[in-house]
């Protein structure tokens, strides 16, 4: 049969076959079926080795919304997610509680520490540490399985590594109703909470939570130390760049100096010479600062280092050294035959504690810098420095600050415009 359309005409196209319609669901079929007070996920999701296993562990909203105002059981589900045991048992559990029964109302304390370690694996060590102490966030890769706690309220999660990610298990969360998990990177996972985890013995993060432990022995002894670095959180060079901020190098030597680590930026602020912005900091009046710490007989003047007899250094009590190639101070507090040096971007300080300096190292190492010192009136060195200053604001650049002009200048005349 011929097909070919006649001139002028359009051939006819058979229409395509209809597709049979999807078949619509069950509509009395759930797929979250309730239980009480709890559900019960999908069965599909038993095939997944990662489910949640929290099983029948109360939740905070159905102990809050039981009849019987039941105890949230989070920390029973952080601990079957990482035994990875939905049938592990309450009685199997309290073994490992603080005092064994009901403690404080009900609240139960687990002793994690004996938990996790009936979990380690050969060649894994048990580790705590803050998360707010983990300053790289990639060292927690090298974290297999934790549990991080908070408090206010007290609570328990519970977090298993699955390169490069960790599964969260969270009894309080929609995933643990759906029951599955939730996906989270080492960037989300650094702040709030204290951890208790397993991890290879000697890698990265258990070398890094030794350290961190390290530090904080000898935070606690130099507390007892009353000439410890009292910068306290002032910002070093690093921080500022990361925050995209200026450096509080000036909040440090202040602190340092009046030997208070509670001066604020803003009481260091009403010091400061033309500031950009409120507390700003940068610029400090340091010959105003030094007056407020002067004891009888004791004036503020200013020098250079090589200007100034090697000798004569220890007539200064208390000195800020300024490094005229960058805007960059530390402050000297005079000890017995040498110096306390006070650097808010040194290793003494991230120590907690400060670097001895000798007069002819500090000729050696601050040459060019100019100083700003408390120095008795009646000494040698006052002698040589010249007179006392109490500010290192000229009159000039002062009044220009304020529009007027400066000394013996008479006002801009205004053009007369006709």
């Amino acid at each position: 049969m011929d097909t070919a359309a006649a001139p002028g005409r359009v051939p006819r196209v058979p229409p395509r076959p209809a597709r049979a319609a999807a078949p619509r669901p069950d509509p009395n079929r759930d797929h979250l079926v309730a239980e009480g007070n709890e559900v019960r996920p999908p069965e599909r999701l038993g095939r997944d080795p990662h489910r949640d296993m929290s099983g029948d562990a109360v939740t905070y909203m159905s102990a809050e919304q039981g009849p019987n105002r039941a105890v949230s059981e989070y920390a029973l589900s952080a601990a079957r997610n990482l035994a990875r045991d939905e049938s592990l048992t309450r009685e199997s559990f309290e073994e490992h509680y603080v005092g064994g029964g009901d403690l404080f109302h009900g609240e139960r304390f687990p002793d994690w520490g004996s938990f996790m370690t009936t979990l380690k694996k050969d060649g894994e060590t048990m580790i705590h540490f803050s998360l707010a102490d983990v300053a790289d966030h990639g060292l927690l890769l090298g974290v297999r399985a934790m549990v991080v706690l908070t408090g206010e309220p007290a609570h328990a999660v519970a977090y298993i590594r699955k390169y490069p990610r960790f599964l969260k298990y969270d009894s309080d969360s929609r995933q643990k109703v759906e029951g599955t998990y939730e996906t989270t990177y080492t960037t989300d996972m650094v702040g709030r909470g204290n951890a208790i985890a397993l991890a290879a013995t000697d890698g990265h993060i258990h070398q890094a939570t030794i350290e961190i432990e390290r530090r904080k022995r000898v935070r606690a002894v130099l507390q007892l130390d009353p000439h410890r670095d009292m910068s306290h959180d002032a910002l070093t060079t690093v921080q500022a760049i990361q925050q995209r901020t200026h450096a509080q190098c000036s909040l440090a030597v202040a602190r340092n100096l009046a030997r208070s680590p509670t001066l604020s930026v803003t009481t260091l602020a009403t010091y400061c010479a033309v500031p950009e912005y409120p507390e700003d900091i940068r610029t400090p009046d340091w010959p105003r600062v030094l007056t407020t710490l002067a004891k009888e007989g004791e004036v503020v003047k200013r020098g250079t280092w090589d200007a100034v007899p090697e000798g004569m250094y220890l007539d200064m009590r208390l000195a800020v050294s300024i490094r005229q190639s960058a805007t960059h101070v530390v402050g000297l507090v005079r000890g017995d035959g040498a110096f306390r040096l006070y650097d808010n971007d040194s290793a003494e300080k991230t120590a907690g504690t400060y670097e001895v300096c000798t007069p002819g190292k500090i000729r050696e190492d601050r040459a060019g810098d100019g100083f700003f010192a408390l120095i008795l009136e009646s000494s040698a060195l006052s002698a040589a420095l010249g007179p006392a200053i109490t500010t290192q604001m000229t009159r000039a650049p002062a009044r220009a600050r304020t529009g007027l002009p400066p000394r013996r200048q008479p006002p801009r005349q205004r053009q007369r415009t006709e």
